[in-house]
């Protein structure tokens, strides 16, 4: 592993902590849209493309949450819990693979979050 991808990683860890917290049960999607999108706004980091739209398509995921069903219902693209849930195991699942595979760099393919299209009725 070179130095960027150590700086990269090092960089995910908070990212990958906040998410392994939400999947774990141990905060809730409300926690973590809050510590999620503070985290997010106000991080530095260049980051390799393949990250940058991992961990955007999260933010965009999680700026979406809406805890109140019937608020939800009102919100256009608004997004339940276990949305976020599901797309917060999916980026995780695509950052992990990344950085196994040694590509942070975004030479490999990772698919966009579910959450993010519409669900079946």
């Amino acid at each position: 592993m070179d130095e960027l991808e150590d700086d990269v990683k090092v960089a995910l860890e908070p990212y990958l902590e906040l998410i392994e917290s939400l999947t774990a049960g141990m905060s809730s999607a409300a926690e973590f849209e809050s510590a999620f999108v503070g985290t997010y706004l106000n991080d530095p980091t260049m980051w390799p493309d393949e990250v940058f739209r991992l961990l955007d398509e999260l933010f965009a995921t999680a700026d979406g949450y809406v805890a109140d069903p019937v608020a939800r219902s009102e919100v256009i693209g608004g997004i339940s819990g276990e949305e976020l849930i599901r797309c917060a195991i999916e980026v995780h699942s695509g950052l992990k693979t990344l950085l196994a595979a040694g590509d942070v760099a975004g030479q490999g393919r990772t698919r966009p979050c579910s959450a993010n299209k519409p669900l079946a009725k």
